[in-house]
């Protein structure tokens, strides 16, 4: 995992995890859901990229 990449990811979890607080203290479900989604993207994609770096030889 590139550093880039490591600070775009930790970059779309703290997105998320702030459009889902935002839309929690707002009542607005559609950014909090937002937020979900992008902190499981975010998530997603680290996990693919440590997954990568194991299984290179």
């Amino acid at each position: 995992m590139s550093i880039g990449g490591a600070i775009a990811h930790r970059a779309k979890i703290t997105r998320g995890t702030i459009k889902q607080f935002v839309g929690r203290a707002i009542g607005d479900t559609q950014l909090r859901n937002q937020g979900r989604l992008d902190r499981a993207t975010g998530n997603a994609a680290r996990a693919v990229d440590k997954l990568g770096n194991a299984l290179k030889p």
